[in-house]
């Protein structure tokens, strides 16, 4: 939350078989703006085997938790900023893709994706809401804007 780091989703497809979902972690120099030190923070294989939801959307509270939608996966995955995973929030629907926080307090989080089992760019959306036990980072900062 003190803007020093950037995380970075990969998802590796493959003649549509899916290779890995990992997130990175990287140092964000706040004068400069250089990017450093690459480090592993979760590997979803590795994690509980399940590679082949594609890691989507990303947002951090103002504690340094890291909220990860997961494409076909059904949730979104809380991490604490030592990458421990914090809690699985499940969801309405299967394909969620982005997430933001907003409400009066920041807290509610808000979930959007692809409903039931529509093809791409086919059917429509669905949106599920869940209440953090901390504001967004990106919420936080939008308050303070003139």
């Amino acid at each position: 939350p003190n803007e020093t780091t950037l995380y970075l989703s990969e998802a590796l497809n493959k003649d549509g078989q899916k290779y890995s979902a990992q997130l990175w972690r990287f140092k964000v120099d706040i004068k400069t703006g250089a990017v450093s030190d690459k480090r592993l923070f979760v590997d979803f294989a590795a994690l509980d085997g399940t590679q082949g939801s594609v890691v989507d959307g990303i947002r951090v509270d103002v504690k340094g938790n890291l909220y990860v939608t997961r494409n076909g996966g059904w949730e979104v995955d809380v991490f604490a900023p030592d990458a421990r995973l914090l809690r699985r929030i499940r969801l309405n629907f299967k394909s969620p893709t982005n997430l933001e926080f907003g409400g009066p307090d920041g807290k509610t989080l808000y979930v959007v994706g692809r409903c039931g089992d529509a093809a791409w760019t086919q059917g429509v959306g669905c949106v599920d809401t869940y209440q953090a036990p901390a504001a967004g980072r990106s919420w936080t900062l939008l308050q303070n804007v003139p």
